[in-house]
């Protein structure tokens, strides 16, 4: 989903996969910005999914960083480590963060810059809390990170996923973007004055 205010400067990009979706934002006189709004496979899938459609997720985000800024957003159901969060690391953990750091890339949520919790998801009856959901881009990105915000707990949110509101700050240029399960939202955007 997008703000109207958004439209006219968003192209749909065309990723032959079911798992992501894509978009081009380019706004006057800045560099393009890509958002890549994932969900990679659960772990009740085969390994050999999971690893594929992750080796794709980073293919894809690879080839857009060559054209500007990636952002990647979404349930990569799997845990990404980082100064506020720590645990044992699974295939699927291990795998994910050396093609992170292979590419000089974070999730912004378990920086500490961030606020709020780190689990961003609660499974069913009560079972463990986990960090599974992510907003992950290069770290030298983290220069337009204004805020990133985890809501502890929300009486909007009909999901087990909590959303991770990351807000953006580009050449005086504001966009929240915030990811939940499936869905990409860009919502405010302050260009210049006319």
């Amino acid at each position: 989903m997008l703000s109207k205010t958004l439209s006219p400067y968003v192209t749909e990009l065309v990723i032959d996969s079911n798992r992501i979706c894509g978009i081009e934002l380019k706004l006057p006189n800045l560099p393009s910005i890509f958002f890549l709004s994932i969900y990679l496979p659960a772990i009740t899938q085969p390994n050999e999914a999971f690893v594929n459609e992750l080796e794709y997720v980073m293919d894809t985000y690879k080839s857009y960083s060559n054209h500007g800024t990636v952002y990647i957003l979404g349930d990569f159901n799997c845990k990404i480590g980082g100064p506020r969060y720590s645990f044992t690391q699974d295939r699927r953990s291990q795998l994910l963060e050396s093609l992170l750091i292979d590419n000089n890339s974070i999730s912004l949520h378990v920086q500490d810059f961030a606020k709020g919790p780190v689990c961003t998801f609660q499974s069913y009856e009560d079972g463990p809390k986990t960090g599974i959901d992510h907003i992950v881009t290069n770290n030298e990105n983290t220069r337009d990170i204004y805020n990133v915000f985890v809501p502890d707990e929300s009486i909007f949110n009909v999901s087990d996923h909590k959303p991770i509101a990351c807000t953006l700050l580009i050449n005086n240029v504001v966009l929240i973007v915030t990811t939940y399960t499936k869905v990409l939202w860009l919502t405010k955007y302050r260009g210049p004055k006319r």
